[in-house]
C-alpha cells in the first residue's frame, strides 16, 4: 500500500447519457400502451343495466327501464336484467326475437335477483317478461367498428 494514493471513483455519466436512457424507457412503455390498446380485442367487462323497478308486476304502465338500449359487441355487450320490484314474487327475461334465443320462461328472476346475458351476434332483440306481457324491451346489439 503505497501512502497518499486515494482509489479513483468511477467516472461519472454525463447528462447527455442518461436522457437517452430516459427517453428509451419512455419510447418503450408508450410503444408498449399503443400495441396493448391498439390490438386488445377482448370484451372491457363493461355492461348494461336494466331494471325491473318496482310496482312493474302491478301497474301496467311500468316496463323495464330503461326499455331499449343499445350495447356493442366487444364493449359492453353484457346485458343484466336486476329485479328491483318487491311487489310480486318474480319476473322473466324472455327473448322474443330470432336468431338468438336468451332468457327463460322458467327462470323466474326474484327480488334483488338478477339475470345476465352476453350478446354476441349484431340484431335487434325484443323481449318480454311472460308473467307481466305488458312489460317489454329491446336490445339493439351493434357490430364493433
Amino acid at each position: 500500500m503505497s501512502t497518499g494514493s486515494v482509489p479513483e471513483a468511477p467516472a461519472a455519466k454525463s447528462g447527455a447519457t442518461k436522457w437517452i436512457a430516459i427517453t428509451v424507457v419512455v419510447v418503450v412503455i408508450v410503444a408498449g400502451l399503443g400495441y396493448y390498446f391498439l390490438y386488445n380485442t377482448r370484451p372491457t367487462g363493461a355492461s348494461v343495466s336494466v331494471m325491473m323497478p318496482s310496482g312493474a308486476g302491478t301497474n301496467p304502465n311500468i316496463s323495464f327501464q330503461p326499455s331499449t338500449i343499445t350495447v356493442v359487441i366487444g364493449v359492453n355487450n353484457t346485458v343484466v336484467w336486476t329485479n328491483a320490484d318487491s311487489s310480486v314474487p318474480a319476473h322473466t327475461v324472455v327473448n322474443t326475437t330470432a336468431p338468438i334465443a336468451f332468457g327463460s320462461s322458467t327462470i323466474l328472476i326474484s327480488n334483488g335477483q338478477s339475470f345476465t346475458f352476453t350478446f354476441t351476434t349484431a340484431g335487434t332483440y325484443n323481449y318480454v317478461c311472460n308473467i307481466h306481457p305488458y312489460m317489454k324491451g329491446t336490445v339493439i346489439v351493434k357490430a364493433h367498428a
